[in-house]
C-alpha cells in the first residue's frame, strides 16, 4: 500500500532530522511512527513469540529491535572506571 502525506515544511523538517538522527530514510522513520502510534509495531509482536524462536530467528528479532533505537556514540573508557560509577561517602 501506498500512502501520500503533505506535511508542512516544519514537520517535513522534523522528520527528516529526527530519521536523519536515528540512521534511517525518512519513509522509514515515518512507518515507524505510524506503527508505534497505531501500537502495531512489528518488534514488540514479534518479542511475544520469542519462546518458539530459534537461535538464528532471536538474533534478528533482537536486531530489530536494535535499529528501531536512536544510534547513540559509544561510552568513554573513564565511563566504567569506579571512581567515576561510585561516590564513597564521605
Amino acid at each position: 500500500m501506498s500512502l501520500i502525506i503533505d506535511p508542512s515544511k516544519e514537520l517535513e523538517a522534523a522528520l527528516k532530522m529526527q530519521a536523519r538522527a536515528e540512521g534511517l530514510d525518512t519513509p522509514e522513520y515515518a512507518r515507524r511512527l505510524l506503527e508505534r502510534a497505531l501500537g502495531i509495531d512489528e518488534s514488540s509482536a514479534q518479542s511475544n513469540d520469542l519462546h518458539s524462536q530459534t537461535g538464528p530467528d532471536k538474533a534478528q528479532s533482537f536486531e530489530r529491535w536494535a535499529a528501531g533505537h536512536p544510534k547513540r556514540p559509544p561510552l568513554p573508557d573513564s565511563a566504567f572506571q569506579r571512581e567515576n560509577m561510585i561516590r564513597d561517602a564521605e
